[in-house]
């Protein structure tokens, strides 16, 4: 369900500490500030606030029985969700439900260990995993989805098309980037681009999507936004295959490394070859 991360996860624990694979020769690139040159690669990032979506649903008028609604909708999604083999490995997930069509009437999600709970309202108790924009259709669909039993590839697709942004936006915000020391080592780029090209022609109320995704550091601080903007250092295109490999990598397989050399060598072996094989463009001057 929770696929995209396992890309950024990547980035940040293994396959950019190799700089062979994609062509990462140059460690310098030309400064628009001063003219001349600068290293290519950030030494520190600074934390990006995080602003909730703003409830104003009371404002918009929803009812009580539109909240209930959706509360029972999103509890029978997780029910059949739990017949799929898939949920009982996703772990410790806090996440944040914004229905945008509703003045962003908040829910919390929370699933782990094969099990779910849903409430109403935002749960800031602890840090958000995930905060998800979506409109009640989105919801109502997602119903229908799995109440089969099964995943067509267009259902995994849309699933995978609202999961994007959220997902892009929590992994740049891992804590991991925020500990003291020399970020360059790393070897993270200011501008990259990411997408996932569908396989056959998906639609969303009648319009044609695509996941597409553009990362930029501005001030030290990431910002990831929806398509691709500039002309990226670098970008690649995943499968949703290889984004679900990612994932489980990137966030369950390190989790349960901790901070094992060796585990997370081979970890970091895996990333590579995976990122090696989504490699689809490199600016020109960093070849």
């Amino acid at each position: 369900m929770i696929v995209l991360i396992g890309f950024i996860a990547g980035i940040a624990l293994g396959y950019s500490w190799h700089a062979g694979v994609f062509s990462f020769t140059r460690d310098s690139e030309k400064s628009y500030s001063t003219g001349g040159k600068e290293s290519r690669y950030l030494r520190e990032f600074k934390r990006t606030t995080q602003v909730l979506p703003t409830d104003t649903s009371a404002i918009v008028g929803v009812t009580t029985e539109q909240i209930t609604a959706l509360t029972d909708s999103l509890n029978r999604s997780g029910t059949a969700a739990q017949t799929f083999s898939w949920f009982n490995t996703i772990q410790n997930e806090h996440i944040l439900l914004a229905v945008t069509d509703l003045g962003n009437l908040p829910f919390t999600l929370d699933i782990s260990d094969g099990r779910f709970q849903i409430e109403q309202g935002f749960d800031v108790t602890s840090q958000p995993t995930l905060v998800i924009p979506l409109d009640s259709q989105n919801i109502q669909n997602l119903e229908t989805i799995f109440s089969d039993g099964q995943l067509t590839y267009e259902e995994q697709y849309r699933i995978y098309y609202i999961l994007a942004i959220p997902a892009l936006r929590a992994l740049y915000a891992t804590d991991a980037l925020f500990f003291p020391g020399d970020k360059t080592r790393l070897k993270f780029d200011d501008l990259v681009q990411l997408e996932i090209p569908a396989t056959e022609p998906i639609y969303y109320k009648g319009v044609p999507v695509i996941i597409q995704a553009t990362a930029v550091n501005v001030d030290g601080q990431w910002l990831v936004m929806p398509g691709l903007h500039g002309d990226p250092d670098w970008k690649i295109a995943l499968s949703l295959d290889s984004a679900t490999k990612l994932y489980t990598l990137g966030v369950y397989e390190v989790r349960a490394a901790g901070s094992n050399p060796l585990q997370l060598n081979t970890i970091s072996q895996q990333f590579l070859k995976l990122m090696d094989e989504s490699l689809v463009y490199t600016r020109s001057d960093h070849l």
